[in-house]
Formats: structure tokens, sequence, C-alpha cells
């Protein structure tokens, strides 16, 4: 893992791009894969939006191109069921339980 100094932090917004239906076929698949991004430190939290129009997720690479990569890997990516928002953002403040996540 990159020194934690190092890491970008990133919310990310996906926008479904194809009616809810054909979302749930691939919600399972994308879970898994987002399994992977926790396993490797990649990811916080996730989640859908209400109402579901898409989803968020939290999250930290060594740049914005490896975030890219990681979203671009997604199957919700592959099979074009959604669209993703990066956005870098600087916090400066955090509850004390995310310490380790953070610094």
């Amino acid at each position: 893992m990159e020194n934690m100094f190092s890491m970008k932090q990133f919310v990310i917004l996906l926008r479904y791009l194809v009616p809810l239906e054909t979302v749930e076929s691939f919600v399972k698949v994308h879970r898994e894969y987002l399994a992977e991004g926790y396993a490797k430190e990649i990811l916080l939290a996730s989640g859908p939006q209400n109402p579901r129009t898409g989803g968020l997720l939290i999250g930290r690479a060594e740049n914005r191109n490896a975030m890219k990569a990681f979203c671009d890997a997604d199957p919700f990516s592959i099979e074009g069921v959604a669209e993703y928002q990066i956005i870098e953002w600087a916090p400066v403040k955090w509850h004390p339980m995310l310490d380790s996540w953070m610094k």
C-alpha cells in the first residue's frame, strides 16, 4: 500500500444510465468488485443514492488516474450501467475514528 500521506481522497458519484431493472441485474457483480476495493483499502464507504438514481463511493488512491482506473474496471462501468463523476477533495477535519484512514 502507498504511504498513506501520499493518498488523495475522492468522492465518486455514480449516475445510472439504464433502467433500474437493468441495474439490478449487475448489482451482485458490482458489489463483488467493490469488495475488492475494500480489501485493498481503496474504499471507505459505498451505497445507492435515495432516490435510487445512482450511487456514491468514498475512497482514496495515489492520484485521480488511479481512482479512474479503479472505477473503469467496475462492472457497472464496463457494462455501461453507470457513469462516474470523480471528485477529489482535501478533508481538513474528521472524526477521530477515521484517523487511520485520513492520516
